[in-house]
């Protein structure tokens, strides 16, 4: 139970490190973690079929997001772990909302995620470690919030 415990906290730390505190992000994944997300196309809708593989180390300079003005909340939960011995795996789904601002304009791109997280960690000595995450969007809607002058 103790391994599960720390397992859901090193997803939370994902999400806070995106969120609020970019140093947490290497104490959710290992430096070399391969991240296989979806991409976007020229229409910003998601394609699950179109991945992006980075790592981790390669990710981690554009945390936390509110440093470009985002304002954004990842709502982890309905976890599943399996744990055998220094090795688990975890599905997680997640809530992504996100406010992002466009140029100097005052209108805001605001995307509303469904996410499921299929993970592989490793115990390190520094406690649990996300090696490698498969990301799955299960609803997406993107829209921009305009702001009227006048």
């Amino acid at each position: 139970m103790e391994d599960r415990l720390e397992i859901v906290e090193v997803l939370f730390k994902y999400a806070h490190a995106l969120d609020h505190d970019g140093s947490l992000w290497f104490e959710a994944f290992t430096p070399d973690a391969v991240l296989d997300y979806p991409t976007r196309d020229a229409d910003r809708q998601v394609r699950n079929d179109v991945r992006q593989v980075r790592t981790a180390a390669d990710m981690a300079p554009g945390l936390p997001m509110h440093d470009n003005g985002t304002v954004s909340q990842h709502l982890i939960s309905n976890y599943l772990i399996d744990v055998d011995g220094d090795t688990a795996t975890a599905r997680s789904e997640a809530r992504v909302l996100a406010c992002i601002p466009i140029g100097e304009s005052g209108n805001t791109e605001i995307t509303d995620r469904i996410v499921s997280f299929d993970d592989e960690l490793t115990r390190t000595p520094d406690g649990w470690r996300i090696t490698r995450r498969y990301l799955t969007v299960r609803f997406h809607n993107t829209h921009v919030q305009y702001v009227h002058h006048g």
